[in-house]
């Protein structure tokens, strides 16, 4: 009989684990299914973290650390490597590990700190084989930041159709006041660009492609809300040519064309993000660049 079984070994756990020593509490076990303590917080290397508990920013990695190096001041016992397969009303806990093999734990308390996580391609019913090289954002980051492997390498952004300037100067997003280079520069890493061979080359460099949703179309001036007659791009073409894994739409109007034009014959889901023009004055540059920066990820 165990006096207090916690279930997961990420900060929610760690923290209840120190708490319940300082308490009084001596028969502690954390029982985590990865093969090291700190949960999803290894895989956040942004920093943030810390200022409340610890009055410092620090990264997820440095915060689980905090809380490790105080565990091990401590007698809490440490399962690793340990899937917990089921909780009974009288608590037991039912667990599997490659070096204990299957046990059942008795608990008089048990502390359910396993944290949340995106649901799986599985969980959501996506059918199919199309949803390949499409990762849930907790798994993409446990890939690059823990496992160092490259994901989702090639992105396409798409706009609805070039404003009178992008069509005089013969290259996209050719308005001055359109913020686009200034957060595709923020994104990348890089000056901002100011002649088309720098555009084409920061682009490049970053394995970005930008396109337009449609082709041709009726147009008074630069106003998307004026479109008609629309005959959109061929965007399978570019697909089956490159590739691309993830697709983005610059702004409402764009993401409302791709689905009416472009998503029944890619069957790929774009991301909206907030548009760079400058007849979205609510959006501030700065605040353009975090969502970009937080939704792209470029590698």
């Amino acid at each position: 009989m165990v006096d207090l079984v916690i279930i997961g070994g990420g900060p929610a756990g760690l923290a209840a684990a120190c708490k319940a020593w300082e308490s009084g509490l001596r028969d502690i076990l954390i029982l985590e299914r990865d093969k090291e303590l700190g949960g999803i917080l290894n895989q956040c290397i942004h920093n943030g973290f810390g200022l409340h508990r610890f009055g410092e920013q620090l990264t997820g990695p440095e915060y689980a650390g905090r809380f490790i190096a105080m565990l091990k001041n401590t007698g809490v016992k440490v399962q690793l490597d340990t899937m917990v397969l089921e909780v009974t009303p009288d608590k037991k806990v039912h667990c599997v590990s490659k070096e204990y093999g299957y046990q059942i734990i008795e608990a008089k308390s048990i502390v359910l700190g396993m944290g949340c996580r995106e649901r799986t391609r599985g969980a959501i019913g996506t059918p199919g084989t199309r949803p390949a090289g499409v990762y849930t954002a907790g798994a993409a980051q446990r890939y690059v930041n823990m496992e160092g492997y490259l994901v989702g390498r090639r992105v396409l952004i798409l706009g609805s159709f070039p404003s009178v300037k992008s069509r005089e100067n013969h290259f996209y997003y050719g308005h001055k006041q359109n913020r686009f280079w200034k957060v595709m520069a923020d994104l990348c890493g890089e000056p901002v660009p100011e002649t088309i061979e720098e555009k084409k080359k920061m682009l490049l460099a970053h394995h970005i492609a930008v396109w337009d949703v449609i082709q041709s179309c009726d147009i008074k001036g630069s106003s998307d809300s004026s479109i008609r007659n629309v005959e959109p791009t061929d965007i399978r073409r570019i697909l089956a040519e490159s590739q691309i894994t993830r697709i983005y739409a610059n702004g409402n109007k764009a993401g409302e064309l791709y689905r009416k034009y472009q998503l029944p014959l890619t069957g790929i889901e774009a991301t909206v993000l907030p548009s760079t023009s400058p007849a979205n004055a609510a959006w501030r540059l700065e605040s353009l660049c975090e969502v970009w920066r937080e939704t792209i990820v470029l590698l």
